[in-house]
C-alpha cells in the first residue's frame, strides 16, 4: 500500500492524449484532419534518452521521455502533449498487474544543416 501511495505522489505532472481525427481529402482518401483531446491525467515523467542522426541530408534531433500513469486505456497511435510539446508513443508497458502503464514517447525536431 505504502508503494502505491509513494507512486501518486510522484505523479505531478499534467499531461494530454490526444487521437487523430480521419476524414476524407479532395480524393476521397483517408486523412488526416486534425487531433482531439482523449483525457488530460496526472503522469509522472522523466527524461528517457535523446540522440542526433544524419538522415537525407537533415539533422533529425529526437528527445524521448518516459511517462507513468494510472492504468487506462491508450492507443499507441495516439499522442501526449506535456509542456506544449507534442510526443509520439513509442511503447506501452503495463506495471503492477494493470495499476500503472509506462508510456515511452518521443518528439523529434527536423532542420537543415548549414550549409546546405
Amino acid at each position: 500500500m505504502l508503494q502505491s501511495r509513494e507512486q501518486f505522489s510522484r505523479m505531478d505532472r499534467r499531461i494530454t492524449f490526444q487521437s487523430r481525427i480521419i476524414g476524407e481529402n479532395e480524393s476521397n482518401e483517408d486523412a488526416e484532419i486534425g487531433w482531439e483531446d482523449v483525457a488530460t491525467v496526472w503522469a509522472e515523467v522523466s527524461d528517457a534518452t535523446g540522440r542526433e542522426e544524419l538522415q537525407a541530408e537533415q539533422i533529425t534531433a529526437y528527445k524521448a521521455s518516459e511517462f507513468t500513469v494510472r492504468y487506462r486505456a491508450v492507443d499507441v497511435k495516439w499522442r501526449i502533449v506535456f509542456d506544449d510539446e507534442k510526443y509520439n508513443i513509442l511503447s506501452i508497458q503495463r506495471v503492477n498487474r494493470n495499476g500503472y502503464l509506462k508510456i515511452l514517447a518521443a518528439v523529434g525536431v527536423k532542420y537543415q544543416e548549414a550549409g546546405t
